[in-house]
């Protein structure tokens, strides 16, 4: 009866096996880091909790059900020179494997149902976006994969070890903050009331602690929109940009701060009548409040450089979305120039970006631009005190973080 149970299972996985393989799929420095993520942190390198488990893959769920088939041909084989209960055992430890492996696909599959879902309601959200002036009657495209394909993981997993470092840097400079927030024991204080015994050998003074309690936790919700526009691949701005929003990303997933991080980019398409073209706004949705899967990051290796760069519609987009947050709200928008789009350059843009930080700052959302490109003054003139000067690429993402600090200490 063993062996006909142990065949049977053997077969049924054999077919889930083969059902599966057929599924698609002047810089500012903090806490003396110069903002390169090529930058060195020893300590980093004790961290392993600081480690993002790579998302299984679809080749691993397939090694995952051979080493289980081969596992069951075994104990098959093997049935009649082992005891009765030596061959339970097994059977139960096969049970086992297949149900995590079941749970494992159950989870996959709602992660991927949930995906598209966000993908819907997003499209819904801009179908329902009333754009008026110079924005009246265009169209708004969302885009988010539920699918990662393995070159997004593979440049992923290269980028993974400087992003982590970076990251760390950011969070060793809002240690204080957090034992405010939660409380307990702030040590490695050059004055205070109570010596800390295991700083007594310190020989740079901070031998001092003090407790504290916890305080109201900061509230602040964070989005980034990126510029895709074609110029983006000049001197590769938009590999320097891919890497600092990962960078912020990570913070943020560090600390709980809810983060979105958005692309935007324009293509062409037939009207409805047939008798000409239109301008799309495509808004790229890579990380978002409401992911369900824990693929954000993954995604976000997709940004790229493609057409023009209709920057009013895409901010007022994000910033609806952002609106709903209770937090106090940042949107940041990465550019390398002024936009570029049809009908929609120049001083009407001007203008039209200039109403829109009014009313975002009106509405309690705080815009800055982050100027990259050689369009810097253009940029300034038109955000004035929302500019902020990105001259030094590598030192991108210590200027984005600083800012956002000023807003969680």
């Amino acid at each position: 009866m063993i062996q006909d149970y142990l065949k049977e299972k053997i077969t049924w996985i054999t077919i889930s096996g083969e059902a599966c393989g057929e599924e698609t799929g002047a810089s500012e420095k903090i806490d003396g880091w110069d903002g390169g993520l090529d930058d060195g942190a020893e300590e980093f390198e004790n961290q392993q909790e600081n480690h993002v488990p790579e998302p299984a893959s679809q080749e691993a769920g397939e090694e995952t059900l051979e080493e289980l088939r081969r596992d069951l041909i075994l104990v098959a084989g093997a049935g009649e020179q082992k005891t009765k209960e030596e061959t339970k055992a097994d059977v139960w430890d096969m049970a086992e494997k297949l149900s995590d492996i079941l749970n494992e696909a159950a989870r996959e599959q709602y992660s991927r149902q949930e995906e598209e879902r966000l993908k819907e309601s997003l499209n819904k959200e801009a179908d329902n976006l009333k754009l008026e002036g110079i924005h009246k009657n265009v169209p708004i495209e969302i885009h988010r994969s539920s699918v990662i394909s393995n070159p997004q993981r593979s440049a992923y997993n290269k980028l993974l070890p400087k992003i982590k470092k970076a990251s760390y840097r950011f969070q060793k400079s809002v240690e204080e903050i957090l034992t405010r927030k939660d409380g307990g024991t702030l040590s490695n204080l050059y004055m205070g009331k109570r010596l800390s015994r295991g700083n007594l050998f310190r020989q740079d003074g901070k031998i001092f602690e003090k407790k504290v309690l916890p305080e109201e936790g900061f509230s602040v919700a964070i989005a980034i929109l990126v510029d895709e526009s074609g110029s983006m691949c000049v001197g590769d701005r938009i590999g320097y940009a891919r890497e600092a929003v990962q960078v912020i990303h990570d913070f943020c997933r560090s600390l709980s701060i809810p983060a979105m991080v958005y692309g935007h980019s324009t293509h062409n398409r037939l009207n409805k009548s047939g008798s000409g073209y239109e301008e799309v706004v495509d808004i790229f949705a890579y990380a978002d409040f409401d992911s369900a899967d824990g693929n954000d990051a993954l995604r976000m290796m997709d940004m790229r450089a493609r057409a023009t760069n209709r920057d009013g519609a895409a901010l007022l987009f994000v910033g609806e979305r952002l609106l709903k947050r209770e937090e106090d709200k940042i949107l940041i928008l990465i550019s390398d120039g002024s936009p570029n789009a049809e009908n929609y350059r120049g001083e009407t843009a001007k203008k039209d970006l200039q109403e829109i930080k009014r009313n975002l700052t009106k509405w309690g959302v705080a815009l800055f631009a982050a100027a990259i490109g050689d369009d810097r003054e253009q940029i300034e003139d038109i955000y004035q005190d929302g500019f902020l000067n990105i001259s030094d690429l590598n030192a991108m993402p210590a200027k984005l973080a600083k800012l956002l600090l000023k807003y969680i200490r």
